[in-house]
C-alpha cells in the first residue's frame, strides 16, 4: 500500500483554516502517515514557513526549541499520536493540538462550504488541485458543487474559462497551441475526468474533440471543417480515400458517426465565421 504524499498545498491549506480562527498562531502540529520530503524553508508571497520532520518527541522538543526563524510559521511534521506527546509539547502548539491532513475539509475551507457535491468529492485527486489554485470563489449557498469545481480546475489546468462545457469555447480554445500543450501535458486521470465531464454537457462528440486533441499534430477546428467536406454523404463515396487517411491520423483509425461529424462541423464553422471574426491573421492560419 502506497503511503499518500504530502503537499506543500496541504500544508499551507491547513495553516490558513488555524489562522482563519486565530492567525497569531506560528507554531503548528501536523500528523500525518507520510514524511515531509520537501524544503525545510518554503516561501508563499509575505509568509515563510519553516518545515520540520519530527519522528519522536526529542525531535520536537529540538524543533521548538529552535527560535531563530523569526516570525516564520512554524509547522511540525509526525507521524506520532497525541498521547506519545508530553504536555510540554502541546502547551506550544496550535490548540495544543495535532491536525489531521483532511483535504476534502480543506478545501470546503477555503470555499466557504459546508458540503460539497458527490460528483467530485469521490475523486481524491481533484481535491489536491483545488488547494493548489491561487484565488477560488464562494461556494454558493454553502455548496460547492461540481460545476464551480471544474469551472476552477479547467481555468487553472487548461486555461479555459466558463461556468459550463461550452463546444464554441473549447474548439476556440483549441487555437492557441499553448493550450492544447497543457492538455496533453495534463495528467491521465485529470484527462479521463475532464472527459468525462464534457461528455455530459455536450455527448460523444466532446470525446471525438478531446481525442483527437492529444494526437500531435491536430488542430480540431480545421479537422472538423474538413471532416464535414470529407464525411459528406452526399458525396457518395467519392471521397473514400480521403476520409480513411482522416480517419487515421485523426481519428484513431475509426469511422465516425456523421451526426457527430456534422456538429463538429457545424461548431467549427460559427468559431471561425463569428468568434475569429476580429482576428484575420489566425483565421488565415487555421485555414490554410
Amino acid at each position: 500500500m502506497t503511503t499518500a504524499v504530502l503537499t506543500f498545498s496541504q500544508i499551507k491549506a491547513q495553516v490558513a483554516a488555524v489562522h482563519k480562527r486565530n492567525s497569531h498562531e506560528q507554531v503548528i502540529g501536523i500528523q500525518a502517515p507520510g514524511r515531509w520530503t520537501g524544503e525545510r524553508q518554503k516561501r508563499d508571497g509575505r509568509d515563510r514557513y519553516i518545515i520540520e520532520q519530527c519522528d519522536s518527541p526529542l525531535a520536537m522538543r529540538i524543533a521548538l526549541r529552535d527560535n531563530t526563524e523569526g516570525d516564520a510559521i512554524k509547522v511540525l511534521i509526525t507521524g506520532l499520536d497525541e498521547r506519545e506527546l508530553g504536555e510540554d509539547i502541546l502547551l506550544r502548539l496550535a490548540k495544543r493540538r495535532l491536525f489531521t491532513i483532511d483535504p476534502w475539509q480543506l478545501v470546503k475551507a477555503r470555499f466557504q462550504a459546508r458540503t460539497v457535491d458527490p460528483r467530485v468529492s469521490q475523486q481524491a485527486w481533484i481535491a489536491d488541485y483545488l488547494l493548489e489554485a491561487d484565488s477560488v470563489p464562494s461556494a454558493p449557498g454553502g455548496f460547492l458543487d461540481a460545476e464551480t469545481v471544474w469551472a476552477v480546475l479547467l481555468e487553472r489546468q487548461l486555461g479555459l474559462s466558463g461556468d459550463r462545457p461550452d463546444l464554441l469555447a473549447l474548439l476556440k480554445w483549441s487555437t492557441e497551441e499553448t493550450h492544447v500543450e497543457r492538455l496533453r501535458a495534463a495528467p491521465v486521470p485529470f484527462r479521463q475526468a475532464m472527459t468525462d465531464w464534457f461528455i455530459q454537457y455536450l455527448g460523444p462528440v466532446a470525446k471525438l474533440l478531446i481525442d483527437c486533441l492529444r494526437r500531435p499534430g491536430s488542430e480540431v477546428l480545421p479537422v472538423g471543417l474538413a471532416a464535414g467536406v470529407v464525411f459528406n454523404q452526399d458525396l457518395g463515396g467519392r471521397l473514400d480515400k480521403a476520409a480513411g487517411k482522416m480517419e487515421e491520423r485523426y481519428l484513431g483509425g475509426e469511422t465516425p458517426d456523421t451526426v457527430l461529424i456534422e456538429r463538429w462541423c457545424s461548431a467549427a464553422t460559427e468559431v471561425v465565421s463569428l468568434q475569429l471574426a476580429d482576428d484575420p491573421r489566425k483565421r488565415r492560419a487555421l485555414l490554410k
